[in-house]
């Protein structure tokens, strides 16, 4: 190997939302068949910048019966990896190891990134552009997080966050594209959604809401009653209030169901001055940034050559 492939590949990408995936700075996937050796990965990346313990690291890899050669084993792990990735991708600290790559290197920050953009541009009112950065972020999740990761408390605990972040991600993405007039193309989504989570009442009302937006205001009802059906016969409830509220409001033709219409006061703000630099190195999906992030027409892309590139 020479000194400039270990350069590229001493920063690589890691995503963890979906199965585990691992770059270098051009964007060509790492395949890391051991998977130990990629739960410990995803796990230090799901945790970054903070520090896990050896300890901690042991029952995560082993949660029910670690073998009396853990600690060597582990250690062994972080070897290997080092020697693929590059020495500083790991870095040890203290009794513990922390991933060392940007933060930018990981689909979690872009998430993270991503969704404040968003939610600033949607609090500003600016709809259109809000929804750019969070489709962008939705976008991000390939699949079920921390697949190589064995069931334990720490691990369930940690995928069911993801999960309901990805879950409010994708509902607040939904409420925004109602506002922008996309109800017919909604419709599909959330039927499907609702089918899989039936007693999800925040989908339910994004669902009645695109109906009746669609012109369907029987295909609404038909729904409120479905919903309200399902609540009941496992739950033994009624819907809550705001579903209830809802579907007063459609067998009323409230007006404040309409799409909103009123355009911004101001200009949008400069977009792809609040998002941050686009990575150099960023593979499919979250490197290589500068197909999303907004950009002025003729404005340069900001990304740059792979480490080894240009010393």
């Amino acid at each position: 190997m020479t000194t400039g492939d270990s350069e590229a590949n001493s920063e690589p990408c890691v995503g963890v939302l979906g199965p585990l995936d691992v770059r270098d700075c051009d964007g060509n996937p790492v395949v890391i068949t051991s998977r130990r050796e990629r739960a410990l990965l995803e796990w230090l990346a799901v945790r970054a910048p903070e520090t896990v313990s050896l300890p901690s690291l042991i029952d995560i890899l082993w949660p029910d019966n670690p073998p009396s050669s853990a600690t060597q084993t582990t250690q062994t792990l972080v070897y290997r990896l080092r020697k693929r990735l590059g020495r500083d991708v790991i870095v040890t600290d203290g009794r513990g190891y922390r991933l060392g790559t940007p933060p930018e290197n990981l689909d979690l920050w872009w998430v993270a990134e991503r969704t404040r953009v968003g939610l600033r541009l949607l609090r500003a009112g600016h709809r259109p552009a809000a929804h750019a950065a969070l489709q962008d972020a939705v976008g991000l999740w390939r699949g079920a997080p921390l697949a190589d990761l064995e069931p334990s408390p720490w691990t369930e605990a940690e995928t069911r966050r993801l999960d309901e972040q990805h879950e409010q991600l994708v509902d607040t993405l939904h409420d925004v594209q109602l506002d922008l007039g996309a109800a017919g193309d909604l419709i599909g989504e959330l039927s499907r959604l609702t089918a899989r989570a039936p007693l999800n009442e925040k989908r339910w009302s994004q669902l009645l809401l695109a109906l009746y937006r669609a012109g369907r205001q029987a295909d609404a009802l038909d729904a409120y009653q479905r919903a309200r059906s399902e609540l009941i016969g496992q739950l033994g409830i009624e819907p809550g209030q705001a579903l209830r509220r809802l579907e007063a409001q459609i067998l009323a033709h409230d007006p404040a169901l309409d799409v909103p219409t009123s355009p911004p006061a101001t200009p949008p703000p400069d977009t792809h001055a609040i998002a941050l630099p686009v990575p150099s190195h960023a593979p499919v999906g979250f490197c290589g940034r500068s197909t999303a992030v907004p950009r002025s027409p003729g404005q340069r892309s900001t990304t740059r050559p792979c480490a080894g590139h240009h010393r």
